[in-house]
């Protein structure tokens, strides 16, 4: 049987791949994108009571299914209810998954490895377990001995599932040192949302790396994971780059992550974007200086040059 996921998931907004025309099985509800966690667990709830009797086949044939419609919601940026539905299935024939992840054929455990990353259950005074913690223990048992097209899943997986129980270590040995890019890039998209405050640290050298790579949308996420955990060796490097940069979603993100760190030394980069003809790119700078300043001088670059002299 072949898998609808494509080779490389991540594209230059968050994941991109050639879409589907599947949708998903009559007997999946997709929710509504306002339904609340407490839905979603009592939808669980009911179904566990009611116990099932669907083979691991037909689990992972539905979940085959969802999951090329999955990659198109999610270039469309409406995968929500999607993957309410998702963890739904997931929970409820979670050891089918797990099994088919363990021990089933090549193309089984590609769909299982993506699936596991919708083992999480919101916390609930229903008594419905989350499975999480047994979805991230197989997947890293799994890291060192699976093929690249099972790695990224698993990388995608650990993204999606962003518990901070993840060695960072493992995440940064791959960034690092891995021969493929989509790997890279997973395991730096995956690395962003792992990461806190305390852990944050250890990653600065992977990213680093990760600012430099030649795969852009390494570069990408690296930015990304500077928005949210500010490093003074990073924004230094952003600050090297971001006039040299010639992707413009890499470029904005880089922009942003100069604006989170705040630094009055990142002015005179964000400033010489301020005339860039894309309103991307010039929008974000302007943000930037915004953000670093605290008080807007406006999208004219002369004016602000007080503030730098």
């Amino acid at each position: 049987m072949r898998s609808l996921l494509p080779a490389g998931l991540i594209g230059l907004g968050l994941l991109g791949c050639a879409s589907t025309d599947v949708e998903p099985p009559s007997d999946s509800p997709i929710l509504a994108p306002a339904t609340h966690a407490t839905d979603l667990v009592q939808r669980i709830a009911s179904q566990l009571a009611r116990g099932s009797d669907e083979s691991a086949s037909a689990v992972m044939n539905s979940l085959e299914h969802l999951m090329g419609t999955w990659v198109s919601e999610q270039r469309l940026v409406r995968e929500l209810p999607l993957e309410n539905v998702l963890t739904q299935k997931v929970v409820v024939a979670f050891d089918h998954v797990a099994q088919m992840f363990r021990s089933g054929p090549h193309e089984r455990k590609l769909v299982a490895a993506w699936a596991l990353g919708f083992s999480r259950v919101p916390d609930n005074d229903l008594g419905v377990e989350s499975r999480h913690d047994e979805a991230l223990e197989l997947l890293l048992e799994a890291l060192p001995s699976v093929p690249d097209d099972v790695l990224r899943n698993i990388l995608l997986s650990i993204w999606k599932l962003g518990d901070p129980a993840t060695p960072v270590t493992t995440l940064t040995e791959i960034v690092v040192q891995h021969h493929d890019s989509m790997v890279r890039a997973m395991a730096t998209l995956a690395l962003s949302t792992v990461l806190r405050p305390d852990t944050a640290p250890i990653a600065t050298h992977a990213l680093l790396v990760a600012l430099g790579d030649s795969e852009e949308r390494v570069r990408l996420h690296a930015a990304r994971a500077a928005i949210v955990h500010p490093e003074p060796a990073l924004t230094l490097r952003i600050e090297s780059q971001l006039l040299s940069e010639d992707m413009p979603f890499v470029q904005a993100a880089m922009a942003r992550a100069l604006g989170a760190a705040g630094e009055p030394s990142s002015a005179a980069v964000l400033i010489a974007l301020l005339g860039d003809p894309r309103e991307v790119i010039a929008g974000r700078a302007h943000a930037a200086l915004v953000d670093i300043f605290q008080q807007d001088m406006g999208p004219a670059a002369q004016d602000w040059f007080p503030l730098v002299r």
